[in-house]
């Protein structure tokens, strides 16, 4: 019982961490004055990976191939993801609108989508292992505890 009243705290204490979070990342997103293309974002990622000097060749390395690997399979999440909607554009304007398949189709694009952002989560968690954020296993596990696979802070 305690130590159900002990993890209550640290998540109530957490959320009221929040709303300076908050504040310091909308922060950091005004100073992004360029909508990045996906090109430039991932050749500033691939720079910013070369050229760290607080990181080991070896963790370039596996940054560089775990970059390389997101990068994949984001282009075939993006691939996917034109097909449905090029289908459920062409089924929204069909004669025989079927409301099922439509339905169908938005269920697969959350499904598709719920997949991306596991994916980049799941990257994000590699990247903090490889650079020797041992903390983020110990959040991930936290959340999996609590029921949320995808728990973070």
């Amino acid at each position: 019982m305690n130590t159900h009243l002990g993890l209550i705290a640290i998540v109530i204490g957490l959320s009221g961490c929040s709303t300076q979070g908050n504040k310091r990342l909308d922060e950091k997103i005004s100073t992004e004055t360029d909508m990045k293309s996906r090109a430039t974002l991932q050749a500033e990622a691939k720079s910013s990976i070369d050229h760290a000097i607080n990181l080991t060749d070896s963790q370039k390395a596996q940054l560089s191939a775990l970059r390389r690997s997101v990068t994949t399979q984001a282009d075939e999440f993006n691939r996917e993801s034109l097909e449905l909607r090029s289908v459920l554009m062409k089924d929204m304007i069909a004669t025989n609108y079927n409301s099922k398949e439509v339905s169908l189709i938005k269920n697969r694009m959350r499904q598709l989508e719920d997949r991306r952002l596991t994916m980049i989560f799941d990257s994000v968690d590699q990247a903090n292992v490889i650079m020797g954020r041992q903390a983020v296993v110990n959040q991930k596990v936290m959340g999996e505890f609590l029921g949320d696979r995808n728990y973070r802070d």
